[in-house]
């Protein structure tokens, strides 16, 4: 195993990125990377960004970002479709009739409405239709 010396708060990113390459020019395969390099790459994440470490050490983001132990940022999720869209006719329905209104809600739901004067129709489908 290598002798890898450090003092990990006075290193610049250029003499850890020798380091990186001296342990790539004298490991034998595919090793991973001990432990002392990575100590040093912590120190550097005060003054340099994640971009300009992972590339010039040539190192995978995904794999520095878990060995720092850096929560990955979290997308804003986007807010659900309203469970409840209000619909103001414009005048109110009377008397009951014999029309109804079926339809599928985005979320596959069945809806029925009863008693639509038919002069409420096709107002009441255009809002629904965001025509």
């Amino acid at each position: 195993m290598q002798n890898i010396e450090t003092s990990p708060s006075t290193l610049t990113l250029e003499e850890v990125k020798e380091k990186f390459e001296n342990w790539r020019a004298n490991r034998k395969g595919k090793r991973t990377i001990p432990d002392a390099l990575w100590s040093v790459v912590k120190p550097l994440t005060h003054q340099y960004t994640l971009t300009e470490i992972v590339r010039t050490l040539k190192l995978n983001s995904t794999q520095l970002k878990n060995k720092l132990g850096i929560l990955p940022r979290i997308k804003k999720q986007q807010k659900p479709a309203p469970a409840f869209v209000e619909c103001i006719l414009p005048e109110p329905i009377s008397t009951p009739t014999n029309c109804t209104l079926e339809f599928i809600g985005k979320n596959g739901t069945p809806v029925k409405i009863y008693g639509l004067d038919p002069g409420h129709l096709q107002p009441f489908v255009s809002l629904l239709l965001g025509a």
